[in-house]
């Protein structure tokens, strides 16, 4: 099956077929309790020690080595240390309610699974949205991600999402922090909940931050020389602007996202610079290359890259160096 999702994955999302046709689609926002089962996420990880074979029938035991087990389905999920602490589903769930403080409950759109349990996700909508035009509206959202395999520590991130084409946005802005946080599989989790509220409040400085820079860039039209010098900028470093057809492509690419692109539909009447930022998360979620390993779907690294990797890094950067024409 496509991006990971295997015979033994499950997932929700609201109003909207989620995952390439797959999961179940519910009409309303949903708490915690009612997530956690209609995305299947009902099941514990256990760690149990790890054994190695010797010979044909002989096993020894792994000193200081565990294996994660998905209970409901006796699947090993990933080798992991004497120290590592699984973060159960449901405490997933709890934890990420506590960090949202919602007297009305964390509002879930989105929880699943992937690689049969190894990697879990759940993602919230917060209360606060930027409304560039009657049709373009910027949400605000934090996601947290928890691998069960040993892979990453847990993290959560704020996200803004413009809902007309689901491009992620990354709105990191110089001395407001990144809006992320990552905490390791330790016993003492529950208690870092404080720590999790104090990177949600940079968050929020940065969604306030992050709406008074886009409804400037909406009403900014930058000229085309100010168009090349931030192509130019973004692309330039690791390419060579003149007689180098990759460059050429990029910017080229990048330039018709920014003028007839899907992302900028409801984008406004004008060639904004917003338009411009627009063109460019468009470039970097669904058309910017991805280096993909045997086996692996390209995909679920595309999806890594803009939450967490190199992709997510170019649209930060992007952001500042549109915000720069102002």
């Amino acid at each position: 099956m496509p991006s990971g999702f295997t015979a033994t994955d499950t997932m929700f999302s609201v109003r909207q077929t989620p995952w390439h046709g797959l999961g179940v689609v519910i009409d309303d926002i949903a708490t915690w309790a009612e997530a956690h089962e209609i995305a299947g996420l009902n099941w514990e990880v256990e760690k149990v020690p790890a054994y190695a074979r010797i010979g044909d029938c002989n096993f020894a035991a792994v000193p200081r080595g565990y294996v994660t087990v998905r209970t409901d389905t006796q699947q090993p999920l990933g080798q992991v240390g004497a120290a590592y602490t699984p973060l159960q589903n449901a405490d997933a769930f709890k934890f990420m309610d506590a960090v949202c403080a919602d007297p009305g409950g964390p509002k879930y759109v989105t929880a699943g699974s992937l690689h049969g349990g190894r990697k879990i996700w759940m993602l919230v909508k917060m209360p606060s949205f930027v409304e560039l035009t009657n049709s373009d509206i910027v949400e605000e959202f934090l996601l947290l991600s928890n691998t069960h395999d040993g892979s990453r520590a847990i993290e959560v991130l704020w996200t803004p999402i413009r809902v007309v084409c689901q491009n992620t946005l990354t709105a990191a802005l110089k001395g407001t922090g990144k809006g992320r946080v990552s905490l390791r599989h330790m016993p003492n989790i529950r208690a870092k909940v404080a720590d999790v509220q104090d990177i949600l409040g940079i968050s929020r400085e940065n969604h306030l931050n992050f709406s008074a820079i886009a409804q400037a860039l909406q009403s900014y039209e930058p000229s085309q020389d100010e168009v090349n010098d931030v192509l130019k900028t973004l692309f330039a470093p690791d390419v060579k602007t003149n007689g180098d057809t990759r460059y050429e492509n990029i910017a080229r690419q990048v330039e018709s996202l920014y003028r007839d692109g899907e992302a900028n539909a409801n984008a406004g009447d004008t060639w904004s610079a917003w338009a411009l930022y627009n063109g460019i998360t468009e470039y970097a979620d669904h058309y910017r290359p991805t280096r993909v390993r045997k086996g692996v779907n390209a995909a679920d690294v595309r999806l890594e890259s803009n939450w967490y990797g190199s992709g997510a890094e170019l649209k930060s950067r992007a952001l500042e160096v549109v915000a720069g024409l102002l």
